[in-house]
């Protein structure tokens, strides 16, 4: 187990006492999958969670977040049970690929509906796409800054490609690669797009125009979209 995170899990254990019911690891981290632009993902179940929790945990969450890792995901043990609903894409991601660092398993017999899943794919797409044309506004079409965008955006859309497979019944890989090579044969996925994307991201790839190639992952992303938007189970 990484060093940072052992010392993370014990100052934690130290601040919370019994009311800590699970510490769980996920992501890239818990697949073997981290890269060196890759977050250390964590999730943290309490018994409870008043004031005087959130204040215990404020000086390890700031040692945590120092190293250049994301504030851990918080629930209370009563609420987790009953959010796959309203975040079953995290969720199934989760399930599927985690690692109990600390306590229950509170994933193991947790249920997602393919109708949940579906409408936050949807959602995740849209919100994404509008968020991606506002940045390129402001990039200007300045190619560094496009490649930047390209790099901050493509695992977001690896993360949504993941839950697809799962909508379609699919078994998930864990590689990123692998995830985008086995999108459904029905989107017609130019996956060399994402591929150099992600390679773009892991600094093994420069790209000649940055701004065509922009254009080729936003039409490809839009046709996943349309996609998405038409499925019906």
């Amino acid at each position: 187990m990484d060093k940072k995170i052992e010392k993370f899990i014990k100052e934690v254990k130290t601040a919370l006492g019994e009311n800590l019911k699970s510490f769980i690891l996920y992501g890239s981290a818990a697949s073997n999958d981290s890269y060196k632009t890759s977050d250390i993902n964590t999730l943290i179940v309490v018994k409870e969670c008043d004031t005087v929790t959130l204040k215990s945990l404020s000086a390890p969450f700031k040692k945590w977040i120092k190293t250049g890792n994301p504030a851990p995901l918080l629930f209370t043990y009563d609420r987790i049970k009953y959010a796959d609903d309203i975040f079953p894409m995290e969720f199934l991601d989760i399930k599927e690929n985690h690692v109990m660092l600390f306590g229950d398993d509170i994933f193991k017999k947790m249920k997602i509906r393919t109708q949940h899943l579906r409408l936050e794919i949807e959602r995740e797409m849209k919100g994404s796409i509008l968020r991606l044309r506002q940045a390129y506004i402001l990039t200007g079409g300045n190619s560094r800054d496009v490649i930047k965008l390209i790099r901050g955006s493509v695992s977001t859309f690896v993360v949504i490609f993941k839950a697809i497979l799962r909508l379609y019944g699919k078994k998930v890989p864990a590689k990123k690669w692998d995830i985008i090579m086995n999108m459904p044969k029905n989107f017609k996925l130019n996956h060399s797009i994402f591929a150099d994307a992600l390679a773009l991201k892991e600094g093994r790839e420069t790209v000649a125009d940055a701004n065509m190639f922009f254009s080729t992952y936003m039409a490809e992303i839009e046709k996943v979209n349309l996609i998405i938007d038409r499925f019906k189970k």
